[in-house]
This record gives C-alpha cells, sequence and structure tokens, in this order.
C-alpha cells in the first residue's frame, strides 16, 4: 500500500471516530444528566392532589405535570435522604 491509500482510510476514520464521539457526548447529555433546576423565584400558584397511597414517585410526577418541579428523578432523590417524606399526607395543596 502506499501513503496515498492510507490517507483516505485514516481520514475516514478519523470522521467516524468523531462522529461516534459527538453522538455520545449528546446521548449523556440528553438521557444521563439530569435537568436543569428552574432559575429564579416562582412564579404564579398550582393546585396538586396526592391520593391516598401514592408513591414518592407518583408524587415527583404529579408535581412535574404541575410545573412545580423540573426533575421527578431529583425529587425521588432528594425524597430518599429526607425521612419526613415518609409522612407526606394525602390531600389537595395550593403550591
Amino acid at each position: 500500500m502506499t501513503d496515498k491509500s492510507r490517507s483516505p482510510r485514516r481520514s475516514m476514520l478519523l470522521v467516524i471516530i468523531s462522529l461516534v464521539l459527538i453522538l455520545a457526548g449528546v446521548a449523556y447529555y440528553k438521557f444521563v444528566l439530569p435537568p436543569a433546576d428552574f432559575s429564579g423565584p416562582a412564579t404564579g400558584s398550582v393546585v396538586v392532589e396526592i391520593h391516598q397511597g401514592d408513591s414518592i414517585a407518583t408524587i415527583g410526577n404529579t408535581l412535574k405535570s404541575a410545573g412545580v418541579i423540573s426533575s421527578v428523578d431529583r425529587f425521588v432523590s432528594a425524597a430518599g435522604e429526607n425521612p419526613a417524606s415518609n409522612t407526606i399526607q394525602s390531600g389537595k395543596f395550593k403550591l
């Protein structure tokens, strides 16, 4: 093989490796990193209903759907670190 025949192959290999690394970075950013917290002060209010027997994850989904939190995973993690989360009661709450 001559140097000329290897050069296009190397270039193609570098392009493929670069694309794979870029796609891996985008996938990590979109699927592994949690979403950013809301910034600034909260505005407005919303009423959410927590039902008897709702799990922490279900409560997190309810809060996220209402726009109260940005990440169910962060809510579940924070609740797991707070023993008081076991005492969340059912009812309607104005937030």
